[in-house]
């Protein structure tokens, strides 16, 4: 008997000690850090093999690491993108990483919830990810947070295929490799999250800009959505995306680029030249998109590929394909960073919004001019604040509100909000919801300090904390905070659903409330979404 009631208690002291900072996964061990404020970082854990020589523009493959001890106190370098020089020091072609934060007080078997985040960059650029202790400590240490690296540019969306159809066979060539690697990443959080506390069934994809576009990818593909619990995006972004025939001129060019275009196995010879020559040879390359008629602000994104995406994400709209908690939204000037401050005539104006979408017609144009939502710049000749409105329209606002629209379920309840703070650019919320702050992610303006500024500010950070730990952004919001209500109420405005959303705002009047999309938004919008299936969205 004493020996039972000594081994029940060495089971219970076993169960009362929490993670160590040494865990010990089936191919390594990664030694973490302990910090003062209670989390535990472990950075730069391997998640795939290096894409690399033979494993470039291949799907990624398994970890080949040797099983021992890695110091895991080291940020990786970000992926390479288009506007890296092969030199930079904080960007490189080895880059599939990840980074876990945890409570360091959390024991094996906590089942914490887990925040996998996707970040943005245009499908092109990549920046570091965020830092996750906030989120934790803002969460009572109630959830851990995961942030990746993926392949973005050339290496993570090159479109086309080989034309000399050696791309198969071993580390065959694959489309879409940047999706294929988050999707690597949320597999290796589904093996190895218990390990840390977390729980493997309630992990929350999130992402913002192009991390918001790849997110409703991935809820969109049964596989990958099979996967997560619940999604969040900010800003998600809606490019083109056209299918390898119309992007085989993608291939043609980075081969012509970097000289293998005349090789009798191209890309076995885009495979020999090491980093700092490819990168140099397309280094700021941007090519128009099929009948576009100048450069886009962006040449790369996910392909129709006939496996991964099957059509275009547009035609999910009127599906039933999501069926998990979502909370959806985006700024009230998403589009005005990236509309070119030269843009002085309404033709510049209107050709730079169709060099993003080259299926907008010139006919099309002319209807969109007439829109009440436009109509006042164009009569006021503010040229760049059309382009920016249309522009923000188009990639991030309308889309994001027909995702809102659809008709909820018990297993799909939606929220959708928009952030209209301080400079309200894009992704400019995205420091309040990781720190609490609101400076704008582009660094443009720095933050006010009044106090509806402050509230929203902290409002939208609990309601974060809350969506990610109940899959309901109400329980654990601030006290003086409203509540939020869901986005679809009845029949009205965008087809056949009205919208309401929650508004953050600091211009006067309650730093939160809810808000009906209005009446030249939503003609705006259903206009825009007959025009989709051309834009290839």
């Amino acid at each position: 008997m004493r020996a039972s009631l000594l081994q029940g208690l060495g089971f219970l002291a076993l169960q009362a000690i929490a993670v160590d900072p040494l865990v010990k996964l089936n191919y390594a061990s990664y030694r973490g850090t302990p910090l003062k404020n209670g989390v535990t970082q472990w950075l730069g854990m391997h998640y795939a093999a290096n894409p690399t020589k033979d494993l470039r523009f291949a799907e990624p493959a398994d970890i080949d690491i040797v099983n021992k001890e890695y110091q895991a106190d080291t940020r990786r370098p970000s992926c390479i993108g288009v506007e890296n020089e092969s030199t930079d020091s904080g960007h490189s072609e080895d880059c599939l990483y990840l980074n876990v934060y945890a409570p360091s007080d959390a024991k094996p078997d906590a089942k914490l919830a887990v925040f996998f985040y996707i970040q943005g960059g245009g499908f092109s650029n990549q920046g570091q990810a965020p830092n996750g202790t906030s989120l934790v400590t803002r969460s009572d240490k109630r959830m851990i947070v995961v942030t990746i690296a993926y392949r973005v540019a050339a290496y993570g969306f090159l479109n086309g295929e080989p034309s000399d159809k050696k791309g198969e066979g071993k580390n065959a060539w694959s489309n879409n490799n940047g999706l294929k690697d988050q999707a690597k990443a949320l597999r290796w959080v589904k093996d190895h999250i218990e390990s840390f506390g977390g729980d493997k069934d309630h992990i929350v994809i999130g992402g913002s800009s192009a991390g918001g576009g790849c997110v409703i990818h991935h809820l969109i593909n049964p596989e990958t959505q099979n996967l997560v619990a619940g999604a969040i995006t900010s800003s998600a972004a809606w490019p083109a995306i056209y299918d390898r025939k119309d992007g085989q001129y993608q291939f043609e060019e980075i081969a012509k680029a970097v000289k293998c275009d005349s090789d009798s196995d191209k890309l076995a010879c885009m495979r020999r030249k090491d980093t700092k020559e490819f990168q140099t040879a397309i280094h700021d390359l941007v090519l128009p998109f099929p009948g576009g008629r100048g450069k886009p602000l962006f040449m790369y994104s996910p392909s129709v590929d006939g496996g991964l995406i099957k059509e275009n994400p547009w035609t999910y709209f009127d599906k039933p394909t999501i069926n998990k908690p979502l909370l959806i939204g985006n700024d009230g000037f998403d589009g005005l960073g990236f509309t070119p401050k030269s843009i002085s005539t309404q033709k510049a104006a209107d050709e730079f919004v169709q060099n993003q979408y080259p299926g907008l017609m010139d006919k099309d144009v002319e209807k969109i001019h007439d829109l009440a939502r436009y109509k006042g710049f164009i009569k006021e000749n503010k040229h760049r604040e059309y382009a920016a409105r249309l522009y923000g329209d188009i990639r991030y606002a309308c889309p994001n509100l027909f995702v809102a629209s659809a008709r909820e379920n018990e297993k799909q309840p939606i929220w959708g909000y928009r952030w209209d703070v301080g400079t309200a650019t894009h992704t400019s919320e995205t420091d309040a919801i990781w720190y609490g702050t609101a400076e704008n992610a582009a660094g443009s303006k720095p933050p006010r300090t009044d106090a509806h500024h402050d509230a929203a500010r902290k409002q939208v950070h609990a309601y974060w904390v809350s969506f990610i730990t109940e899959l309901d952004p109400n329980p654990k919001k601030e006290p003086d905070a409203p509540t939020w209500d869901k986005a679809y109420k009845g029949a009205g405005l965008i087809g056949d659903a009205a919208i309401q959303r929650l508004l953050f705002t600091d211009h006067g009047g309650p730093p939160t409330t809810m808000e009906a999309v209005g009446q030249e938004m939503a003609e705006a919008c259903a206009f825009l979404k007959g025009l989709g299936a051309q834009m290839k969205q």
